[in-house]
């Protein structure tokens, strides 16, 4: 009996294997996170309370690096970012961290002493982030990022190697320092670990496509919004195949298409969807271990940096992150061993993109042959799409499928944006899969 109930769930259960790609520092990792976190199981106090250490590193390699790069700056002459042998009464320092505790509900003292913010600085240039976080590094953090060199020293982060979620981390991390504190789901998608080996996640999905609709009158996939909000959630960018209009079909045509959706709406209703998400390693040490999950993929994802346009490699710091990024998917894409998978690009971290432009970085000065408006992301985004797809070898069978590519502007930090995304992508693979069944 239990081998007929086996044979009944395998056969009323479609795999899928899906394949996170890309380079270190894109968001593989905080893409796969919120798919878990949407469509899998809930992260448990044991899991929140294991990300801890992972919040304290990161918080502490942020402050340290901003230390260090202050007095770097400065030696370059590129800012006024030096902090100089002068005293600060700590007394100052404490009455403004008071004010602060108080709202944060912080309950620690400091003595009464006065201290030079160079000496705090030093002491924190100094740190190893594998060090415990103490209140008095608290302290030590508030005094610093209180002061407007370190802040400026922050905005040139695109010329060093700063943990992109800074902001959030120096936010919180009034917290991060007591032993009673849980991190949150929030903690848990900024925090920065880095991935190393393949890491497999299994979840199961329901078919959700409304096939009857969906096949009577095919919907018109929107490509590049005219504007963007850096508030609401980026727009999905999608490089369809467009729909063989009804009129220039045969009747065979038609009775086929017919049938076809028969199947469709037929096995959709038997069947549910296990998800095989392999995640894997970006660093140029990891990516020969990729070779051995590529057969049998049914779904590749590439996920590129746009904010890496002026940004330099964590391992490699003579190399921007797009050019990175732009030749690895060439070789990816072009790997007969997957010519024949679905393939999805998703273009992410388009709020610090934004961000970057809005600073007044200008994209024409890492990319000369780009013509357009380094003020208009929309002519940004068109450019590297166009760039990307022609990474692809003609003579390649994606060079004839190239329009089917999907692309995605998206953060992976905004749970709903990751959910709209997936879910158009399970649609997709559905239709597909259920084809080849």
């Amino acid at each position: 009996m239990n081998l007929n109930l086996m044979q009944h769930l395998e056969a009323n259960q479609l795999k899928c294997k899906v394949l996170f790609l890309g380079a270190g520092e894109v968001g593989k990792a905080t893409i796969c996170k919120q798919i878990r976190y949407i469509y899998g199981r809930a992260f448990e106090e044991t899991e929140r309370i294991a990300v801890k250490p992972h919040l304290t590193q990161n918080v502490i390699e942020a402050m340290r690096t901003l230390a260090v790069h202050s007095d770097v700056l400065a030696e370059q002459g590129i800012a006024d970012t030096r902090i100089e042998e002068h005293e600060v009464a700590l007394r100052e320092i404490r009455d403004r961290v008071a004010r602060m505790s108080d709202k944060q509900n912080a309950d620690t003292r400091i003595e009464e002493h006065e201290v030079a913010l160079r000496e705090i600085r030093d002491r924190v240039a100094r740190m190893s982030d594998k060090q415990k976080f103490t209140a008095q590094h608290y302290h030590d953090f508030i005094a610093l990022w209180s002061d407007a060199r370190i802040r400026k020293t922050a905005e040139y982060r695109h010329q060093f190697q700063l943990v992109a979620s800074y902001k959030h981390l120096f936010a919180k991390m009034h917290n991060y320092w007591r032993d009673d504190y849980v991190p949150t789901v929030e903690d848990i998608m900024v925090s920065r670990q880095r991935t190393t080996g393949v890491n497999k996640t299994s979840f199961s999905m329901r078919p959700t496509c409304k096939h009857r609709g969906r096949y009577a009158a095919r919907p018109r996939l929107q490509q590049h919004a005219h504007s963007y909000s850096q508030h609401a959630p980026p727009p999905r960018v999608h490089h369809h195949a467009a729909a063989l209009p009804r009129h220039s079909q045969s009747h065979s045509n038609h009775e086929h298409t017919y049938r076809r959706q028969q199947h469709v709406m037929r096995r959709s209703s038997e069947c549910e969807y296990l998800y095989e998400i392999f995640l894997t390693g970006g660093q140029k040490n990891e990516r020969r271990k990729w070779q051995h999950f590529f057969p049998n993929t049914h779904l590749c994802i590439d996920v590129i940096n746009l904010s890496g346009f002026c940004e330099l490699l964590w391992e490699d710091n003579r190399k921007n992150r797009l050019r990175e990024d732009i030749g690895l998917f060439r070789t990816i894409i072009n790997l007969p061993v997957l010519e024949h998978c679905h393939w999805i690009v998703i273009m992410n971290k388009y709020d610090m993109f934004v961000q970057h432009i809005h600073e007044g970085q200008k994209f024409s000065e890492f990319f000369k042959d780009y013509k357009g408006s380094n003020l208009n992301s929309k002519q940004i985004i068109d450019y590297i799409v166009a760039k990307l797809l022609d990474q692809i070898r003609e003579k390649t069978y994606l060079a004839k499928q190239r329009q089917n590519i999907r692309f995605f502007v998206t953060n992976a930090l905004n749970t709903q944006c990751v959910k709209h995304m997936f879910d158009y992508i399970h649609q997709h693979i559905t239709e597909e899969l259920i084809f080849k069944r």
